[in-house]
């Protein structure tokens, strides 16, 4: 190997370093929360549930912190998450609790006082995204791909269907009669990411599909590629999902986090804050409008009602 040969190599790797802390750090310019976003969302996510617990109790439900509906409220089913227990059962609108019990831990996201993680009833399936993890007697095997599980006798036979993605977290929704699922998928490592801690720091992707008439998923649609989390998911208006999450676009590169193979000793390659996004996505022209409507884990504003 020729010492012209080396040097064009190393001034090529340090051209590009020196872009990429350049495009990073064009990222740490934030912007300002949208002060009337944010409160649009706030007074969404107060009606939400204050209506979800009165359509609940008139079901006769007494425990509506640790319930919710995993269909349109007008179809009645709803779920019950024991987090002392880490079981979720589904009930019927009459109250009977059908057969399948689920484990927290074998769902894709979280769950607890939304729908992420949940089973889903439309048109009288119910919807499962498994995280394929199995229980072991030393510990909990998720080595398996993850798949999504369907029952059209109310739980008690289930078929199985490979996914395209490897999920972060995941929301069904009914919305103007349709069924949605929005997800997470999480991204590959870049090929320089393993040669320049920095740029392996990706971030997670934000995907959309819906049921087609003719029961089988659409293509699913890519709409952001910055994702820290998915927070909550919900049919906002008539065209509309509200979306919510935490976006990491503003992180940047750490100068040692552009050492190659080594990165930073006694820190993160990457810094910055993440701000928490909402989104409107329009059902029928597929577009997403978003604005930043809070800075950080503030659990005075938004965080509290999700």
């Amino acid at each position: 190997m020729s010492k012209k040969f080396i040097v064009l190599s190393i001034v090529l790797l340090v051209m590009i370093l020196g872009v990429t802390y350049v495009m990073r750090a064009l990222r740490t310019i934030e912007p300002e929360p949208d002060v009337v976003a944010q409160q649009q969302v706030v007074t969404f996510l107060q009606t939400f549930h204050q209506e979800s617990t009165t359509q609940l109790q008139s079901l006769g439900v007494d425990d509506t912190v640790n319930t919710v509906f995993i269909s349109d409220p007008t179809d009645g089913y709803h779920a019950r998450v024991d987090l002392k227990s880490q079981q979720v059962t589904i009930y019927s609108p009459q109250g009977e609790a059908l057969p399948r019990k689920y484990s927290i831990l074998e769902s894709v996201g979280s769950t607890g006082n939304s729908s992420g993680g949940l089973p889903a009833v439309y048109k009288g399936e119910i919807y499962f995204m498994n995280n394929g993890c199995t229980n072991t007697d030393l510990s909990f095997d998720c080595t398996a791909p993850q798949y999504l599980e369907t029952s059209l006798d109310m739980g008690r036979t289930w078929n199985r269907e490979s996914v395209t993605h490897t999920m972060g977290a995941s929301f069904f929704i009914v919305h103007q009669g349709t069924f949605f699922q929005v997800y997470s998928a999480f991204c590959k490592e870049p090929v320089l990411g393993e040669v320049i801690p920095a740029i392996g720091n990706n971030y997670d992707e934000l995907y959309v599909r819906s049921l087609e008439e003719n029961g089988s998923w659409s293509t699913p649609q890519l709409i952001l590629s910055t994702l820290g989390q998915l927070l909550g998911a919900y049919s906002y208006d008539q065209n509309s999902l509200l979306l919510i999450w935490r976006d990491e676009r503003f992180y940047h590169a750490n100068l040692c986090g552009l050492i190659p193979f080594i990165g930073c000793i006694d820190g993160e390659p990457t810094a910055g804050s993440y701000l928490l996004y909402r989104g409107l996505y329009d059902t029928k022209t597929k577009g997403l409008d978003e604005l930043p409507i809070q800075k950080g884990d503030d659990f005075n504003t938004v965080m509290q009602y999700l």
